[in-house]
């Protein structure tokens, strides 16, 4: 008897100990798989290439060629392309990147640590605004966005993907600022420049988001400013060392941020687009998009991919616009002051959510308006804190909601940890077979060039855009192999990589699909250094019948500038962007062809040998 009543009080003792921690809980039951996944897979022999590869240069740039903007992005054709505005993810990624080894193992490690941080400092800021309260949401609508975005998506070092989770503790930080916590404006202010300088769709969210809680705060302490003085020059000294290189770079260097600004500030104007044009997509597709994404059931609960471009009005969207404003109007009726300042800060993240992606210019893609997935998931985190306080907590009869609740939380918790190990089992990083090609390029290249000698590396890719070439910079870096490329590449590998005469140096040469190999063989009469081909027997058949399919469909359909663009540079990409012109059965061939990659040769050219066009 004695025994049975000391085991419940210890079973008593251990659920009280969870109850207290259940949001750490939470934390934990999603961060751990996807950190075990990082280094199991960084273990492997994968490289970044393409866009990774960017990264992982700039990071390697850091501090002996400091970087002063972002990674390159898809700004105007691709022999004029600039940069995302800023270097600050290259700069957080640095210590991690250089404590782990300086690998591209050790950028797959970063990127994870990156997004379960961010998680971290989403559920402690929540904690210390609201207690468990509001802690116990954000954990659980943060567990269910980290099911929905996947365990590969952790392990994709992308500047796209890198501010999702950072923009989820960016809004609940800036609901701690509103709510009076002025010390937290210098934090504010560093997740909104890693935000915004990181991906540009960010910019306008994070700035006016940061200017509505600041203005906030303001108007709390308006009889007493004297406090804030101390926070606000704490905010500005952050803000000013963060944005310094951007500010260097636009007076002494590329003026790519004054670039951006004009070219998304003056739709097709010839100065910043040449001639190009694109249009914004405007107010209706933009809610159109979102009111897909972030309803309480859309995307960032159910995960998946969808076509903006394409998106219909979603009922359940009017619904949830209903419920919140229902809400809103509850809260001003009891007079809660960090419930309406919680739901006012909500609010004016989803205006300027719609206002910043009606100003999307040219192809509307899905990666462009994945914030929308942190926002919805943060709403309704606030939502179902503000529905706690105005409900259960002023109910004695519901004295047992806390243990009901705490308890839902770790069966949700654990579920969707659950769910990222089975799906990291299944998962990989990114372009595994331009990482395959690029090791093997690598090797051969190694041999092959002569000691103290500097190359130009040049590549001619329909598959990808260029996710061989500029892996293989990166991996000749490695190597010790001092290599330059072409002047349009100089936001992808920094200035200091771009040969002042290609003219003069040799040149490794990475030609990508049958039909191009034979070609550049014939033309020029060289045989290959070095050649690999990524897919087994199955994927190659898999893939000339995708193939056979694109070239018998667009014959079908006329599009024979289509057609005549698949061996071309950069080829698969023209595909690509006319997807929503073409049948669904193109657009999946196309996919299929462009995931599973071609094989490559390598070629080594001799000084002035300028290879195709």
């Amino acid at each position: 008897m004695f025994g049975a009543v000391t085991n419940r009080r210890a079973i008593s003792s251990r659920w009280a100990a969870v109850v207290q921690h259940v949001d750490v809980l939470v934390w934990l039951c999603v961060s751990l798989p996807l950190l075990v996944n990082a280094v199991v897979r960084a273990a492997g022999p994968w490289l970044a290439t393409g866009d990774y590869a960017h990264t992982e240069l700039a990071v390697r740039d850091v501090p002996s060629n400091l970087p002063l903007t972002g990674v390159a992005g898809r700004f105007g054709p691709f022999d004029n392309q600039h940069a995302h505005p800023g270097p600050a993810m290259s700069y957080v990624f640095t210590p991690l990147y250089r404590l782990l080894g300086s690998g591209s193992g050790a950028l797959l490690i970063a990127t994870v640590l990156v997004h379960v941080a961010a998680f971290g400092l989403a559920v402690w800021a929540a904690r210390r605004i609201g207690g468990r309260a509001f802690s116990v949401p954000v954990a659980l609508c943060g567990a269910l966005l980290f099911r929905s975005l996947g365990a590969e998506f952790f392990v994709t070092p992308w500047n796209p993907w890198m501010p999702v989770v950072v923009f989820f503790a960016f809004v609940i930080v800036c609901i701690g600022v509103a709510a009076g916590r002025s010390v937290w404006l210098w934090l504010a202010v560093a997740l909104a420049s890693y935000c915004g300088q990181t991906h540009i769709s960010y910019l306008v969210l994070v700035c006016g988001l940061l200017g509505a809680s600041s203005l906030w705060l303001l108007w709390q302490r308006r009889s007493d400013m004297a406090s804030l003085l101390r926070p606000v020059a704490a905010a500005v000294a952050v803000g000013v060392v963060l944005w310094a290189p951007v500010a260097y770079d636009q007076l002494r260097r590329t003026r790519n941020f004054g670039w951006l600004v004009g070219r998304f500030t003056h739709a097709c104007d010839p100065r910043w687009w040449g001639s190009e044009c694109a249009e914004p997509v405007g107010p209706i597709a933009a809610g159109r998009a979102l009111s897909v994404e972030m309803n309480v059931f859309g995307g960032w609960l159910r995960g998946g991919v969808r076509n903006p471009a394409t998106a219909g009005w979603s009922i359940l969207a009017a619904l949830s616009v209903v419920a919140l404003v229902a809400l809103c109007v509850r809260v001003r009726r009891r007079g809660d002051a960090l419930a309406t300042t919680a739901l006012a800060i909500s609010v004016a993240a989803i205006v300027l959510g719609w206002f910043s992606g009606a100003r999307i210019l040219g192809d509307f893609y899905d990666y462009v308006i994945r914030w929308s997935w942190p926002l919805a998931a943060s709403t309704i985190a606030t939502a179902l804190f503000v529905g706690w306080r105005t409900t259960v907590r002023h109910r004695e009869q519901f004295g047992r909601a806390r243990q009901q609740v705490a308890a839902l939380s770790v069966v949700v918790g654990g579920a969707c940890g659950g769910w990222l190990v089975a799906d990291a089992a299944s998962s990989a990083p990114p372009y595994t077979a331009d990482a395959e090609i690029v090791n093997a390029f690598g090797r051969v290249a190694e041999v092959a060039v002569t000691p103290d000698t500097t190359y130009l590396v040049r590549w001619h890719d329909p598959a990808g855009l260029g996710g061989v070439g500029f892996g293989l910079v990166l991996e000749l870096d490695k190597r010790g192999v001092d290599t330059r490329t072409d002047w349009w590449t100089r936001f992808a590998v920094g200035a200091h990589r771009v040969a002042a005469d290609p003219a003069a140096l040799p040149t490794l040469y990475v030609v990508v699909g049958d039909a191009s190999i034979d070609r550049f063989s014939t033309q020029f009469g060289l045989q290959p250094i070095g050649t690999f081909d990524p897919r087994s027997a199955d994927e190659t058949a898999r893939s000339e019948a995708a193939r056979a399919v694109i070239e018998q469909r667009l014959t079908e359909l006329g599009r024979t500038e289509l057609l005549e663009r698949i061996d071309q540079q950069f080829g698969n990409a023209a595909l690509i962007a006319a997807g929503a012109e073409l049948p669904d059965d193109v657009n999946a061939a196309v996919g299929e062809y462009t995931e599973l990659r071609l094989p490559a040769a390598l070629f080594l050219l001799p000084p002035g040998a300028e290879g195709f066009a």
